[in-house]
């Protein structure tokens, strides 16, 4: 409902294991629901520390792609009924950000970046794990 009467939304697709379970709950409805809207869903890239954003594009990959079960600690997750087609992928993982955003990227703002960084560290410092505390200051070193 939400892709049929928002026209300009778009879909960022990072799921996670517990997604895909959902998704195996009723697989031709997904399969169709990827084939319709495949102009308008982005590969997602808000994936958290480099093992579990590795693992997770695997996951996807595997997911859309794929024809054999995948063993994961939540249980078996199931592929599509069917890979998606080739075309339909390169939308998804390619095409679709380009054709929004363009290909050429655009300048970065170190300072502001770098601005940013400290006004999260002053508002949510104290709230953050130790590994937000830990990825924070890798940014602030990077763009400093």
């Amino acid at each position: 409902q939400l892709m049929e009467e928002n026209p300009n939304f778009y879909l960022d697709l990072t799921p996670g294991a517990g997604m895909c379970v959902n998704f195996n709950k009723d697989p031709e409805l997904w399969y169709d629901f990827f084939l319709r809207y495949a102009d308008r869903i982005i590969l997602g890239s808000d994936l958290y520390g480099i093992d579990a954003g590795e693992d997770r594009y695997d996951l996807t990959r595997n997911f859309l792609e794929g024809t054999s079960p995948i063993p994961h600690s939540l249980g078996t997750i199931y592929p599509m009924p069917r890979p998606l087609p080739r075309e339909v992928l390169e939308k998804i993982y390619r095409n679709n950000v380009l054709r929004l955003q363009g290909c050429d990227p655009r300048p970065i703002n170190r300072e502001k970046i770098y601005a940013h960084c400290l006004d999260i560290e002053k508002q949510y410092g104290n709230q953050l794990t130790d590994m937000g505390k830990k990825n924070l200051k890798t940014m602030m070193a990077y763009w400093k």
